[in-house]
């Protein structure tokens, strides 16, 4: 996806380009698009609102922006760690480390992404949540279809099946990481026991290996 960010947003630092990305992220997350308010982005990123207007030319525009520059850096990460030739339930292992670490520090950027595949987004970002989508699941079926060649995983169950359930358990978790919703949630189920993320992705990778080990 092209960025309608103009020329002049493209020359800005790194430091200072990161810095209006991640105001904005933080308020369309928090209050949706038709609420986010860009005097309170401008604001925040530390800028005049006619600089934001120079370097966005429409609100519109500047939510475009973040909705690629997201799907972009989740695509990156999910790459990098399938890219990997350990044995698939290690890589399994890596990408539950890899949501916990990067739900926590991009929170804004995960409920960013609940917004976008929410009912009545705006249908610019839910087609580039699909492309997305469409990306990690095919990678998660080649992940599966991987593992039972290599008779690691279990071949009584489709890999596709295998993947849609191994999808939704990361989905629920990194929500779980940086949702404040489905963070109190989560403390529903875990009263009296090791609530920590240290606990849940251990526990969460022993279920998914008793359920997809050969």
């Amino acid at each position: 996806m092209t960025s309608p960010a103009t020329q002049r947003f493209l020359n800005l630092s790194d430091e200072k380009r990161e810095r209006i990305e991640r105001a904005a992220t933080a308020e369309f997350a928090s209050k949706g698009y038709e609420n986010a308010n860009t005097n309170d982005i401008a604001a925040a990123a530390g800028i005049s609102v006619g600089a934001l207007f120079a370097y966005f030319e429409t609100k519109q525009d500047l939510f475009l922006h973040i909705t690629g520059r997201g799907s972009a850096l989740i695509e990156q990460m999910v790459s990098e760690v399938l890219a990997s030739d350990a044995p698939v339930l290690e890589i399994i292992h890596s990408i539950l480390e890899l949501i916990a670490q990067s739900s926590r520090a991009e929170r804004e950027s995960v409920q960013f992404y609940q917004l976008m595949t929410g009912p009545g987004d705006r249908e610019e970002s839910a087609k580039v949540a699909f492309k997305l989508e469409q990306f990690t699941s095919g990678a998660y079926v080649e992940l599966m279809k991987r593992g039972q060649k290599e008779g690691d995983l279990r071949t009584d169950i489709p890999a596709e099946m295998l993947a849609f359930h191994l999808d939704n358990i990361f989905i629920m978790l990194q929500y779980s990481f940086a949702s404040d919703y489905f963070e109190q949630r989560r403390s529903m189920y875990f009263e009296g026991i090791d609530d920590s993320d240290e606990a849940l992705l251990d526990r969460s990778m022993q279920l998914i290996t008793s359920a997809l080990q050969a």
